[in-house]
């Protein structure tokens, strides 16, 4: 999901350079999921930002021949976070069945591939759960996998309801991962958002690095 305004930020955040290597936020989400078990890739972004997108492919070009770009253009994305994730699904959906999907958020550089693959894995492994979601100590968090028994209701959201919203719903079947480490759920809004992520890499050297890739 990268149909974001970065109203918070005051300007374009997923083009700015930062972390050891200083390469474009977006593209170390992207790297993460290019790397993950994902069979197919779906980047939800507005038409201003296509130029921006076109570099960060760049960035991952070759990196996995199983996986498709695919800009979508979310010319509604100022009415609401659902109008993004309604076009991420139905595009997503109109190339192959899936029985899930995997809500990804450009601006969490430190998720990283294996993340993305235990919510594969506990959804291969119990394929009833309605959802697969970490759990950041206080509410559920992307990166989350949706079942497609919940399609309908992921197009039945409004304004600016994200997937987490349909999450709180009761009855719902799904599981609740903790990520390794608190920080790796970071979503990047502010410029102390991007302090943090350097103070992160920082502290964690190349580790820290090859975690977020």
């Amino acid at each position: 999901m990268a149909a974001g305004s970065s109203l918070r930020m005051g300007k374009p955040k997923l083009s700015i350079r930062t972390g050891i290597g200083e390469r474009p936020l977006g593209t170390i989400a992207l790297q993460a999921a290019v790397r993950s078990r994902l069979d197919d890739l779906t980047i939800v972004t507005r038409e201003r930002h296509s130029t921006i997108w076109a570099a960060l492919d760049e960035h991952v070009r070759g990196e996995s021949g199983r996986i498709r770009f695919a800009d979508v253009d979310a010319g509604e994305a100022a009415k609401g976070l659902s109008r993004s994730i309604q076009a991420g699904l139905a595009a997503a959906t109109s190339r192959k069945t899936a029985d899930a999907v995997v809500i990804l958020l450009a601006d969490q550089p430190l998720v990283t591939a294996g993340m993305i693959d235990k919510l594969i894995e506990a959804f291969a492994s119990d394929p009833s759960l309605q959802y697969a979601a970490y759990f950041n100590g206080e509410a559920l968090s992307p990166p989350l996998l949706i079942s497609s028994r919940l399609f309908g209701s992921l197009l039945g959201l409004e304004g600016d309801k994200g997937a987490r919203e349909l999450l709180r719903q009761p009855g719902l079947r799904g599981i609740a991962i903790l990520p390794e480490k608190p920080e790796l759920l970071l979503d990047i809004d502010t410029e102390q958002d991007l302090r943090k992520l350097d103070d992160y890499w920082i502290n964690h050297g190349k580790e820290g690095e090859d975690e977020a890739t």
